[in-house]
């Protein structure tokens, strides 16, 4: 852990999307002057801070060409909901397309758009979540905005099953999963 999480967010968070030591592209968030004094690791994890968004996305310091959909697939899912996307920045994010359990701590306000849940109540993403919908779960550190059945893209390995129901991963995958080792750095400022 970086000292860096501890300590006041500041005016900016950038989050960096690598492969391969490579950078794909980046998403900078304006963050609200009532959360610049707080720190990352107390917006994540205090349930206070739940579903607040914290910052709004400004396109002009972030990608706006959609580079990990790009390079993964351009298919129905593929969308990396941080980086190639334009929505605003979410903390403790509870209720993703309405499913049953689905929290991640970081994601972003897809609220107003249907292109973020287009498979309703069966899709994740985010970084540090777990997923759970009528028997379908999922844990991860980090995915891509993922509609199910057939998902079409994961970020590495990460992912755990942790209940007896379906996992989405393998439970309807009819061979068309792509992964990919996207690694994020957030900066703050």
């Amino acid at each position: 852990m970086t000292a860096a999480y501890n300590e006041p967010l500041g005016s900016i968070l950038t989050i960096q999307g690598y492969v391969k030591d490579k950078l794909i592209g980046q998403a900078s968030y304006n963050i609200k002057k009532e959360y610049q004094k707080t720190s990352l690791r107390t917006l994540v994890s205090t349930s206070r801070y739940k579903n607040h968004v914290i910052g709004i996305r400004d396109n002009s310091r972030s990608s706006t060409n959609q580079p990990v959909r790009n390079l993964l697939n351009k298919a129905r899912d593929g969308m990396d909901m941080f980086i190639d996307s334009k929505w605003n920045l979410r903390v403790w994010h509870d209720g993703l397309c309405s499913s049953n359990t689905n929290i991640a701590r970081i994601g972003v306000d897809t609220a107003g758009s249907t292109l973020g849940c287009r498979h309703n109540a069966h899709t994740f993403g985010g970084i540090g979540g777990t997923h759970y919908q009528s028997g379908w779960q999922v844990d991860f550190e980090a995915a891509p905005l993922t509609g199910y059945c057939n998902p079409t893209n994961r970020y590495g390995s990460d992912q755990y099953h942790r209940h007896g129901g379906r996992y989405v991963y393998s439970s309807c995958n009819q061979g068309g999963l792509k992964r990919l080792d996207l690694d994020y750095i957030i900066f703050q400022g």
